[in-house]
């Protein structure tokens, strides 16, 4: 008789773990893209502070910073404010940039993040990623996470 309670105990357990599971997915919002002031919110909730403003096309555009690290979060393929693709930039100007070898191996070596100089010949990083398909909040956690990781490893690797 013991081991038939413990038994129905434990199943017990892992049906109402299985409900509780199955009731935290369900509750879970899923994007099929992204508005400024959704990307705005979970930035915030991850101790960003932002700006968001409006890009020359109309698109949302946010700025924020990682400690002494600007970037931008442009948006694209935007419809009524909802998006499709957010790009993550920044840009550096300093008095000696990087030659275009460097950028190359920054390129070879890293697997987020592009990295490229303008006209100018200013170092720029860059990392694109879509909105659609249904993901999650954590999703956008993990891109930004992700964009810290490149920016920060970027910047030591052009000597800002």
């Amino acid at each position: 008789m013991r081991r038939f309670k413990l038994c129905f105990a434990m199943l017990l357990a892992v049906a109402l773990c299985g409900a509780n599971f199955a009731a935290d997915c369900r509750a879970q919002t899923l994007y099929d893209g992204i508005s400024g002031a959704e990307m705005q919110r979970i930035m915030q909730n991850m101790g960003f502070k932002t700006e968001l403003t409006k890009d020359d096309a109309g698109d949302p555009l946010i700025s924020s910073s990682d400690g002494n690290l600007n970037f931008q979060i442009f948006f694209y393929a935007c419809t009524k404010d909802v998006c499709e693709a957010v790009q993550f930039y920044s840009g550096f100007t300093q008095a000696k940039n990087p030659s275009q070898s460097s950028i190359n191996t920054w390129n070879t070596h890293n697997r987020f993040g592009r990295a490229y100089l303008d006209s100018e010949g200013n170092s720029r990083v860059e990392m694109d990623a879509l909105a659609t398909g249904g993901v999650s909040e954590q999703h956008f956690r993990n891109l930004l996470s992700t964009w810290k990781i490149v920016l920060n490893e970027f910047s030591k690797h052009i000597g800002w």
